[in-house]
């Protein structure tokens, strides 16, 4: 599962993994645009 958060003008996406959120990654905070961005991307199927 793949989550855009805000907060106070940043961003961040999270992925979790396994059915009980056994593994979490996160990316750095970042822009708002930034985030909408890479965002796009992952939903799009373009970030690599």
């Amino acid at each position: 599962m793949y989550e855009l958060c805000v907060a106070g003008g940043l961003s961040f996406v999270r992925r979790t993994d396994g059915d009980q959120a056994e593994h979490v990654l996160e990316s750095h905070w970042m822009s708002t645009w930034a985030a909408r961005a890479l965002w796009v991307q992952i939903v799009t199927g373009a970030a690599g």
